[in-house]
């Protein structure tokens, strides 16, 4: 996993900053990227997860006892003086979800005293409670609402981080208090309400609040389908490869950083396969009237000498037909925007050493979303992909 530094810089900056804090990301997998995060008074230090595709911060708990939280690092709610749980006297109030949020709150039972929850992910579940202490990344500390796991299921037992943070929309979220991005930005008005990730060659930076522009291209902006889901959703045109069409009437594609794989349904994955694709060759995906090529190598293997797609699949119905993980992501700078709710691309050339942010501290110039913007705080997490062993 990645290693990435968490730091305060002004967005307007034509000079660098001193970082107000340093977060090291690490990353065990090619593309599970997982940061230092630390909650409560006194502080409890926890990895996790950055990932779109959630709404929630979700930590393991010391009453967890299934296996995949006993081999984690779990959080000691009696230990934190600023810890507060919710109680089933102190249900949490449900704002800014939206009406798809209020009918999801309504089948978890939020709108009633309750204080246990269960969180689905793409692979494996989490039961917990409701908790609302003192989150920090870096030396950047807001009070922020989470879900501290009481019972995991064993498909986070092998991973390396302890928990997920979730940076989808805030209709993803219990309420807004859960949502991390919401809170910075209300915390920090002046941030524009963007996310950004970015990774080009074997590092990667997320940043809260602008973007690095060194090395960026042309950026093309998709909105967000049914933006009462709280997912990032855009729509692809098309993908190409070898002169074959796929998708030609349009796809729904799930933009998500907490995917290491290439997903898509069954209809759309075989498509892929009857492309014939070589590892030399790629995919085209089309979006918003612009193509963004993916590696085919970047979402193969190789067996007995031929190229082998390596595409999960997953079941049709009321999901996506395509999730863009982190081999999509590649080389390019995704950035979600929560005011709009769009995403928008942009391809990237690997930036040099002194427009880079290092864990030794901030180097180079911090670059404003736009020249006209007003100057104000934002954050970044740089990463860092290493070696294959």
């Amino acid at each position: 996993m990645r290693l990435a530094s968490f730091l305060l810089a002004t967005a307007a900056a034509a000079e660098a900053r001193k970082p107000l804090g340093l977060v090291a990301l690490r990353a065990e997998r090619p593309s599970d990227f997982f940061g230092t995060v630390s909650i409560g008074t006194p502080p409890q230090s926890f990895k996790v997860l950055f990932d779109t595709g959630s709404g929630n911060l979700v930590v393991p708990t010391t009453q967890c006892q299934s296996n995949a939280c006993t081999v984690h690092k779990r959080f000691k709610v009696k230990a934190s003086e600023s810890a507060f749980t919710h109680a089933s006297h102190d249900a949490p109030e449900i704002t800014g979800v939206g009406n798809q949020g209020a009918l999801f709150a309504h089948a978890l039972g939020l709108d009633r005293p309750q204080s246990d929850v269960t969180v689905s992910f793409g692979t494996g579940s989490v039961g917990g409670q409701m908790i609302s202490d003192q989150v920090c990344l870096g030396e950047v500390c807001a009070t922020t609402s989470f879900i501290g796991a009481v019972e995991e299921s064993d498909d986070f037992l092998d991973r390396g981080f302890d928990g997920v943070l979730g940076l989808a929309l805030p209709d993803m979220s219990f309420a807004k208090s859960y949502n991390v991005p919401e809170v910075l930005f209300a915390l920090k008005p002046s941030m524009q309400k963007v996310v950004g990730f970015r990774m080009d060659g074997g590092h990667a930076e997320v940043t809260v609040g602008g973007y690095h522009a060194a090395g960026v291209g042309e950026m093309t902006w998709a909105p967000v389908h049914n933006n009462m889901d709280g997912k990032w959703t855009i729509q692809v045109d098309g993908i190409s490869a070898r002169g074959r069409g796929i998708c030609q009437q349009g796809c729904s594609a799930l933009v998500d950083t907490g995917t290491n794989m290439l997903a898509a349904t069954p209809p759309v994955a075989q498509a892929l396969r009857e492309a014939g694709p070589s590892c030399g060759d790629h995919f085209e995906f089309e979006i918003a009237g612009r193509g963004f090529a993916v590696p085919v190598r970047d979402v193969a293997v190789v067996e007995k000498g031929k190229c082998k797609l390596a595409i999960m699949e997953m079941a049709e119905g009321d999901g996506p037909d395509l999730i863009l993980g982190v081999p999509f992501l590649q080389g390019k700078l995704a950035l979600f925007d929560y005011e709009k709710k769009r995403v928008g691309l942009a391809t990237v050339g690997v930036a040099d050493k002194t427009d880079r942010i290092s864990s030794l501290g901030l180097r180079g110039h911090m670059k404003p979303m736009q020249a006209a913007v007003e100057e104000g705080d934002f954050v970044t997490i740089a990463l860092s992909k290493p070696a294959h062993k």
